[in-house]
């Protein structure tokens, strides 16, 4: 008989979570397993890429139907825990009601494994209220104790967990240190990546000729502003022989177009909006670059090494580092430091031999992540260590 598992996201747009996602959903065998996708939201922008092997559910619970949402308040305002118990209370009265109808199919279902997947609070909740499953996981995307940080809430919830999976393999049982008392179950799971399709240039990327390539959400963490005055205190004769590319979109999209406009670099410095073919861009690329200020692993600098471009990051906490080292595997800048990435970038640039070595480097740490070798680690993880 197959296995039940339910991934649980909070939405399904054009992002790191999501691709990672599609990942697993791909890997895992369908003829061991049943698999439910349940989506919290309305935002599907992946939908299409979800196997047709596995059943979709589309639920509208926002984050804030978690009743421990405003479980921060307590901390941040005064007559925090007046305001904390009160919304508690009537949630509990008002929506957990309307949430209990809208998940009653969910919850006639059993499942041997059910995965909060995003990690914020509302699938968290979903998983944890309003579904049976033998053991429960959720996966953490940064570093536990910055979820610990942001809200209350996550220390009571993760406690319910049978695991917490972390997607990098950097030691987080410093929080033991400082809260003896937390019992989490914690486990080192690295994000798999698909085989790398090895694709012909195509026109849309023929017409940009030499470029750097950036990959990322358009939204504040990313940091691009840092990432465009770099570009902009590039030597006149890299700047005139390479283009800079971004792929993505987000909310910081006329944020960036303004500070380009700013900067006189229209006509260097492109958006290409979200992108499903993405490959081809890292392989025509001669450069990676990765500006963002945290980053719980960074799947656009695995996928980028496994495409045979080199890469060049901020060593945002922590997955920059997890991944390239102290520079064995890429080139490491200071988090917010234009000057310090582009003299990065000409380096890079200027030194072909540098290059090579790093985009053989960058090939043979790919192979860390690929989706057969993590795929019998999360077999192993879920309980199952005769999986495929």
């Amino acid at each position: 008989m197959k296995k039940k598992l339910c991934f649980v996201l909070d939405q399904f747009l054009y992002g790191g979570i999501e691709r990672v996602a599609i990942n697993y959903l791909n890997g895992i065998d369908k003829d061991k397993y049943d698999i439910d996708v349940v989506i919290l939201s309305d935002i599907e922008d992946m939908v299409n890429k979800i196997p047709k092997e596995c059943n979709v559910i589309k639920l509208n619970i926002p984050r804030y139907h978690n009743p421990l949402s405003r479980a921060s308040t307590m901390v941040r305002r005064k007559a925090g825990a007046i305001l904390y118990y009160g919304t508690y209370i009537l949630k509990k009265i008002f929506i957990y009601p309307l949430d209990y109808i809208r998940t009653s199919n969910l919850r006639k279902k059993t499942y041997d494994v059910a995965i909060a997947f995003s990690g914020h609070l509302n699938d968290c909740y979903v998983v944890l209220d309003c579904m049976k499953a033998k053991k429960k996981l959720v996966l953490a995307h940064g570093m536990i104790y910055q979820y610990l940080l942001m809200s209350p809430a996550f220390e009571k919830m993760y406690s319910k967990f049978d695991k917490i999976v972390s997607i990098n393999h950097i030691d987080q049982n410093d929080i033991f240190y400082c809260k003896p008392y937390l019992k989490y179950n914690i486990v080192n799971l690295y994000n798999p990546t698909l085989k790398i399709n090895k694709t012909n240039s195509i026109d849309d990327v023929k017409k940009y000729n030499k470029y750097i390539l950036s990959v990322a959400r358009l939204e504040h963490p990313k940091d691009f502003i840092t990432l465009v005055d770099a570009y902009n205190l590039l030597d006149e004769k890299i700047k005139k022989e390479y283009k800079l590319l971004i792929v993505g979109d987000g909310p910081d999209r006329d944020k960036i177009s303004k500070h380009i406009e700013k900067l006189k670099l229209s006509e260097k410095v492109y958006f290409l909006g979200a992108k499903d073919n993405v490959d081809v861009y890292y392989q025509n690329a001669d450069l990676f670059v990765l500006s963002t200020k945290a980053e719980g692993l960074g799947m656009v600098i695995i996928e980028a090494m496994g495409n045979g471009c080199p890469v060049i990051s901020t060593d945002a906490p922590y997955g920059p580092r997890d991944i390239l080292g102290s520079n064995e595997y890429g080139i490491l800048c200071p988090v917010s430091d234009p000057k310090f990435m582009a003299k990065s970038i000409e380096e890079m640039l200027s030194n072909n031999k540098l290059r090579k070595e790093y985009i053989e480097k960058g090939l043979a740490r790919y192979k860390d992540f690929e989706l057969s070798t993590i795929m019998q680690q999360f077999y192993e993880v879920i309980g199952d260590k005769n999986g495929k």
